[in-house]
């Protein structure tokens, strides 16, 4: 993807889904974009994205979490670095 900055919401949601899910798609529920941001340094383009989603525990419980991450391309490759903690932080 070339121009990052104009992706289409579904293109972002979808990345940060994929990341947030490597150790499986059973593990979270409720994934929602709250913000993006585009954003430029040093000649490259980033979109920072703020979400939020509900972790499915192994022991049972539903944690609320927010996260923030950054999703940039180079050629046709989507890269996303992510953190996320529980809500209440």
């Amino acid at each position: 993807m070339q121009d990052i900055a104009n992706a289409p919401k579904s293109l972002l949601e979808k990345a940060v889904t994929k990341s947030i899910s490597q150790k499986g798609d059973n593990m979270y529920q409720s994934f929602k974009v709250i913000k993006t941001e585009p954003v430029e340094r040093d000649g490259q383009q980033y979109v920072l994205v703020d979400f939020k989603y509900e972790l499915l525990t192994g022991a049972g419980f539903i944690v609320e979490r927010r996260g923030v991450a950054s999703v940039t391309s180079q050629g046709k490759a989507v890269e996303v670095l992510w953190t996320a903690t529980i809500s209440s932080r």
